[in-house]
């Protein structure tokens, strides 16, 4: 998953998150997510989980578990942008 990629470049530097975060989120809309509010949600079970496809770094994780909710905003907004892009 992206996500998983990604988290330990935002833990290492929490100012790239905002853009870090867009790719992801048109993975997961490509993937077939289709709700706004299931996009922190992915992050946080991706965190959880104990064998995730793409090995997270105790930093990625401690990321997407405790900064990632935070983006919450920043996530629904990309999400609606990205939607809107791939829909038309």
């Amino acid at each position: 998953m992206s996500l998983a990629t990604i988290a330990a470049a935002c833990a290492l530097r929490p100012h790239l998150a905002k853009t870090l975060i867009a790719d992801p989120i048109d993975v997961m809309i490509q993937g077939g997510l289709q709700s706004e509010d299931d996009v922190i949600a992915q992050g946080v079970a991706l965190a959880r989980k104990s064998d995730p496809y793409v090995a997270l770094s105790a930093e990625g994780r401690a990321w997407l578990e405790q900064s990632w909710p935070l983006l919450e905003e920043q996530a629904r907004a990309i999400f609606r942008a990205k939607w809107v892009e791939l829909n038309d």
